[in-house]
């Protein structure tokens, strides 16, 4: 059975990482994908909120399509900043 490697994560397994971008988002606008926890997801905003995912190279999250709900990268991202942020 797999398991989840260790990340920044809280008590009840929500990831702790939040991006600057989503921060000042209200938190009844935020997107409800996967990329909104995500350490890789590179988020902009142009006529609308968008991201584009550094590992996938892709547009990962735009309004119009449907949103992404599990991702291995994320798991990776989170894995590789917990890592980082160990060493500090």
């Amino acid at each position: 059975m797999p398991t989840q490697p260790p990340g920044p994560e809280t008590s009840n397994g929500q990831a702790s990482y939040l991006s600057p971008l989503m921060a000042v988002q209200p938190e009844t606008t935020r997107p409800t994908c996967v990329c909104a926890s995500c350490p890789a997801a590179i988020w902009y905003e142009d006529d609308a909120l968008r991201c584009f995912c550094s590992i996938m190279k892709m547009m990962a999250y735009e309004p119009h399509r449907e949103p992404i709900k599990n991702c291995d990268g994320r798991t990776s991202a989170l894995a590789k900043l917990a890592t980082a942020q160990a060493t500090i």
